[in-house]
């Protein structure tokens, strides 16, 4: 992966989030940052996912993967929608906030695989669809689960996509990589 962030644009994303956190949970919508005062990687249109932990564990991820969006505006709707529209959690409230950690994943764009020995687990994330259904895992997926290539296809298909566990052998699949930065630690 070519693209990288500097330690200060880290830092002012992390920061970012967290402010939009806090603003989501009270119900206010910050105001935007002065465009002109930003670096060109933060200006730079490019998917991400943003993935709030709550001691340790996690408590809402939500990703975009088009490049339609400054790198900032995505982190922003992705911090948002993490905490307040992951179906799978209540929506963050104020007494969380303190007790969250967040992970950014910057995406690259995806590629589409003819076949599936392209995929290098713990390097590549991978989307999987087929039909209008679809899932991803982001490449750290492998790394904490320590899941081999066929399980990780596996589990995307049946888990995220909802295909069934050999649903990706009939599906298209496309492979992506991700600058991960956080204060859980990632790096």
């Amino acid at each position: 992966m070519a693209f990288s962030l500097s330690d200060d644009e880290k830092k002012w994303l992390l920061k970012r989030a967290h402010h939009l956190l806090e603003a989501a949970a009270k119900g206010i919508v910050p105001d935007p940052p002065d465009e002109d005062a930003l670096s060109e990687n933060l200006l730079m249109q490019t998917g991400a996912f943003v993935s709030i932990y709550e001691n340790g564990n996690l408590r809402g991820c939500v990703g975009h993967f088009g490049d339609d969006m400054p790198l900032w505006k995505v982190v922003d709707h992705m911090t948002f929608a993490a905490a307040m529209n992951d179906p799978r959690f209540v929506p963050l409230q104020p007494d969380d906030v303190d007790n969250v950690r967040v992970d950014i994943s910057v995406l690259t764009p995806m590629r589409k695989i003819r076949d599936v020995s392209e995929i290098i687990p713990g390097k590549h994330g991978i989307m999987i669809e087929k039909e209008g259904r679809g899932g991803t895992f982001l490449p750290q997926v492998a790394e904490k689960t320590g899941w081999n290539r066929e399980e990780l296809l596996g589990h995307c298909a049946r888990d995220k996509a909802g295909l069934g566990w050999e649903g990706w052998k009939e599906a298209d699949i496309y492979i992506y990589e991700a600058l991960v930065f956080g204060d859980t630690g990632t790096e």
